[in-house]
């Protein structure tokens, strides 16, 4: 599996101060990205290419999806388990006041991936599976500039967990199936601003 490139062997030397090579930290970066989306519940560095999924209705105007920077197409289910599917277009004021809207409003400005669907004078029949979004999935084109700090102090307390950090570092903890450590309090106090920055990025399936 490749690194999405939530941090990097650079990143992790200059936080460090280390002459690492790849092979060092390679299965680390791999371990932070899955942990951190594992915790929040997102994929920070979007898809190249868009791709279907599936989604369930649920008989109301709104409707939630995943994280995606881009939709190129959106299908209404005819029944409740998507046996068929017309396709919708996106809401224009002038033109096609009957189309769909992409949630939340000013998401591009404010940073944000389009998280619902609004459709403007019908609603997501209640189902199974039955409404179908093509999209390029994920929260942002790059990883956020903070999320990327968090996975670098992570794999940088792996790393020193490995070479004896858990003797010499002030405190040590599990993050997943690994366990980092660090040289000072500077490090730990990184570390805790660290998971504080990916508890603010926890998707509620609200």
């Amino acid at each position: 599996m490749a690194a999405k490139g939530y941090t990097t062997l650079a990143k992790v030397n200059q936080y460090t101060g280390k002459s690492l090579i790849q092979a060092d930290v390679a299965d680390l970066i791999l371990a932070a990205e899955k942990y951190i989306d594992k915790i929040t519940g997102r994929n920070f560095v979007a898809d190249s290419a868009a791709s279907a999924k599936l989604f369930d209705g649920c008989g109301s105007d709104l409707i939630l999806i995943d994280d995606c920077i881009e939709i190129t197409k959106v299908e209404k289910g005819s029944n409740s388990w998507g046996d068929s599917f017309a396709e919708v277009e996106a809401f224009v004021q002038e033109t096609n006041n009957t189309g769909y809207l992409k949630l939340p409003t000013n998401y591009e400005a404010d940073g944000y991936p389009i998280k619902k669907l609004a459709l403007r004078s019908s609603t997501w029949l209640a189902g199974h599976a039955n409404q179908r979004i093509t999209a390029k999935w994920g929260y942002s084109e790059l990883v956020p500039a903070d999320v990327s700090f968090a996975a670098t102090v992570m794999v940088s307390g792996m790393y020193m967990y490995g070479v004896g950090g858990a003797m010499g570092g002030v405190k040590s903890e599990k993050i997943g199936e690994y366990s980092v450590s660090y040289a000072d309090k500077d490090g730990w106090a990184d570390f805790k601003k660290a998971q504080d920055i990916l508890n603010s990025y926890v998707k509620f399936l609200i």
